[in-house]
């Protein structure tokens, strides 16, 4: 009987733990899920008014078969964002984009990137193609 008990004392703050760490995740993911999208024009806006923005091309093969990216982007692979956390500044204003439909590549950088202390991220609604469509500044890659 005392060696339940002690098992039983033993297993509590182990279970209490565990559900720690699921809250804390659950959290995390809830956090990220809330990412928030710029449109096409705020994105241009803020372009034209010289703010400060890091815009991160996360394309996939259509990158590779792309002449061009929005100007001044940079190139990061969508499998690659993880190992390009230390290279930019959780205090900037990012914007990531992809050429998918559902700005589904665009929205998983931008949760990496949240899930990692980035604050100001957001994905461009519509992305490369609705960047095209509104003529958008474009320069070669």
């Amino acid at each position: 009987m005392f060696f339940i008990l002690a098992a039983i004392g033993l297993m509590a703050p182990l279970a209490i733990f565990g559900r720690q760490q699921t809250a804390d995740k659950a959290s995390a993911m809830s956090a990220a899920e809330d990412v928030q999208r710029i449109s096409v024009a705020d994105l241009k806006d803020k372009l034209t008014s010289s703010e400060a923005v890091v815009i991160i091309d996360v394309r996939g093969k259509d990158f590779d078969s792309s002449d061009s990216k929005i100007k001044g982007a940079i190139r990061i692979a969508p499998t690659d964002i993880e190992s390009h956390i230390a290279d930019l500044s959780r205090d900037s204003q990012i914007v990531t984009y992809c050429s998918c439909a559902t700005d589904g590549g665009a929205v998983s950088a931008a949760r990496v990137l949240k899930l990692n202390g980035f604050k100001n991220v957001r994905a461009l609604r519509g992305g490369w193609n609705a960047w095209l469509k509104a003529g958008g500044a474009t320069e070669p890659k």
